[in-house]
């Protein structure tokens, strides 16, 4: 069996700090490339760690949202890949709806 080790580059590794980086990051990542599409993927997929729980609750948090497509949208970077990513998991709610929060250009 072949694996990989990767130590941790995260310090402190919790669900709050990779929440705050995942919205840190949207705006700053190449397209599809921040963390809340990247959870949303993971999710998605069926891949879930111990902080998985925690780390979606807190997006959501920071974003004032109800789910994580929702924080995707209200941050606007990623949201309509994300959106069709995550539609197609079998976790995907019915229902998307539109947030009227929107980040200036000058934030992004």
């Amino acid at each position: 069996m072949l694996y990989t080790h990767i130590a941790a580059n995260i310090e402190p590794l919790t669900a709050q700090e990779l929440a705050q980086l995942a919205v840190e990051s949207v705006g700053k990542a190449e397209p599809d490339m921040d963390g809340i599409t990247y959870l949303m993927d993971a999710l998605g997929r069926g891949l879930k760690t111990p902080l998985s729980g925690a780390y979606e609750a807190e997006v959501k948090r920071l974003a004032g949202a109800d789910s994580l497509k929702d924080a995707c949208r209200s941050y606007g970077h990623g949201v309509f890949e994300a959106v069709r990513a995550w539609g197609s998991s079998p976790n995907a709610s019915s229902t998307f709806p539109i947030r009227s929060h929107q980040r200036s250009s000058s934030s992004r």
